[in-house]
């Protein structure tokens, strides 16, 4: 039906129209794919969510993971949401066991940076990879520096 600009997996989604960045959305065009249902996310896209409730559109805020098991949680919704359970219990299954394989089996330096080229759309807390990067390797001290629209984390 429809993707964001950021959306590249899999291929065959480069195929669909660009509906929405992460916090802008062509409206005239989501409206004239007619969807049976808008996935955003929480934290920054609230605010858009809300605004397409109200201009009428059928529309689930995915909760924003805090660990990998988080994309379970939501992958299990979402199977609930588009009456695919069964194939989404699979999935989350076989995934479950990938990270459970892949549990501390690292040792990690990391350093992590995004600039957005302005006033960051990033909220922090629960949308920071610091819950990831600190699940995969052994625990660890991280320091995050003061908000700008640049965000760095070292390990």
């Amino acid at each position: 039906m429809g993707r964001s600009a950021f959306c590249h997996r899999p291929a065959p989604v480069l195929a669909l129209p660009v509906v929405a960045s992460y916090t802008k959305t062509r409206l005239e065009l989501l409206r004239s794919l007619r969807p049976d249902l808008v996935l955003l996310s929480t934290g920054v896209q609230r605010e858009q969510a809300l605004r397409l409730k109200e201009e009428g559109f059928p529309v689930y805020a995915v909760p924003l993971p805090t660990s990998p098991y988080g994309i379970l949680e939501n992958l299990s919704t979402l199977g609930h949401l588009l009456d695919l359970e069964e194939k989404a219990a699979e999935l989350a299954h076989e995934l479950a066991l990938r990270y459970a394989a892949l549990k501390g089996r690292f040792s990690l330096r990391v350093y992590f940076e995004m600039d957005l080229g302005g006033p960051s759309p990033w909220a922090g807390g629960a949308t920071s990879p610091r819950p990831f990067c600190t699940w995969a390797s052994s625990p660890s001290s991280w320091t995050c520096p003061r908000p700008t629209s640049r965000r760095t984390w070292r390990r």
